[in-house]
């Protein structure tokens, strides 16, 4: 698995283009931060648009946005975290799946994810949703337990998106 994350993370970063000529954004896999991901991003060719952002490594590997989706799991959805963590976590399991749903939602109410979307905002782009895959829990891993491949979907600003997503509500 960790060879397709690889693979797939060094596909896009040579910077390859939807057929609606759109970008990714990627990634180093090596050092992920959010600076780096927001100094790649104000450093694209803006004559390209962007259509997404991938977040993986850094959500994979970051102790403190891990420790914001589980406070945010924990005031909204507490009885659908507990279940989860009760059960073997794998991406399957009939007690994980409540808590998939709920993930996007949850993500985006991350001060990480509005950090993130503060400096796309700035850019002309925000953060419309959140796709993401395989979605599954390590118990064994305290300080990352979440994983998942996952997309930020962007939009160009129009003026009143402008605002709402300022305010933290990208949608």
């Amino acid at each position: 698995m960790k060879t397709l994350q690889i693979t797939i993370t060094l596909l896009l970063s040579f910077g390859i283009l939807s057929a609606q000529g759109e970008k990714t954004i990627t990634e180093n896999e090596d050092a992920p931060s959010i600076k780096e991901l927001v100094d790649k991003f104000a450093s694209r060719d803006k004559s390209v648009p962007v259509k997404n952002v991938t977040f993986w490594t850094y959500f994979n590997n970051d102790p403190t946005i891990q420790a914001e989706l589980l406070s945010e799991f924990k005031s909204r959805y507490l009885d659908i975290l507990t279940e989860a963590f009760k059960s073997s976590g794998n991406k399957h399991n009939p007690k994980v799946l409540p808590l998939r749903s709920k993930f996007a939602e949850c993500l985006l109410k991350t001060p990480t994810l509005a950090k993130l979307n503060e400096a796309f905002v700035a850019h002309g782009y925000f953060v419309k949703h959140v796709e993401f895959e395989k979605f599954g829990i390590d118990k064994k891993k305290k300080a990352t337990p979440f994983h998942a491949f996952i997309w930020l979907i962007l939009e160009p600003i129009k003026n009143e998106e402008a605002q709402q997503a300022v305010d933290g509500n990208p949608h």
